[in-house]
């Protein structure tokens, strides 16, 4: 049977984040078979209101931030519902802790362009995520000596 991917997303987004949180459905031009949720915050700690999206489609997952340009993407090709909800919980775990301000940005110069480019920082659930415009990394705080 597959796996209704936008029900695992809905399921997902209401498990992970409160009330507070803004979600607005969108369709995904790029990706017409994906599907992929606006979330918006309320005013953080730092007095911004902060915004980005989890898509997800049958076989890949992306968490993307708009303020800054950066974002992770993950694949999974497989037909395993538990699997593919774990990994778009992940996601939603960065998602919800950029979103109630935490996280660092840093800048380093572009050769090309004009403007630094970004990288955030955030820390969650045992995991750094450094997120990048074209990359993404993964650290284990757990396992890493």
């Amino acid at each position: 049977m597959p796996v209704d991917i936008r029900a695992v997303l809905h399921r997902v987004v209401d498990d992970v984040f409160d009330r507070s949180v803004f979600r607005r459905e969108e369709d995904d031009r790029e990706a017409p078979s994906a599907y992929r949720l606006r979330l918006s915050s309320a005013r953080t700690l730092d007095d911004q209101e902060r915004h980005a999206s989890l898509a997800a489609s049958y076989e890949w997952f992306e968490f993307h931030v708009s303020d800054l340009d950066v974002g992770t993407r993950r694949f999974d090709y497989g037909d395993d519902e538990t699997e593919k909800e774990a990994e778009l919980r992940n996601l939603a775990y960065i998602a919800r802790a950029y979103l109630q301000g935490e996280g660092r940005v840093t800048y380093r110069p572009s050769l090309i362009r004009r403007r630094p480019l970004p990288t955030l920082t955030i820390e969650t659930h045992g995991v750094r995520w450094r997120l990048g415009r074209r990359t993404s990394t993964e650290e284990d705080l757990e396992n890493s000596s």
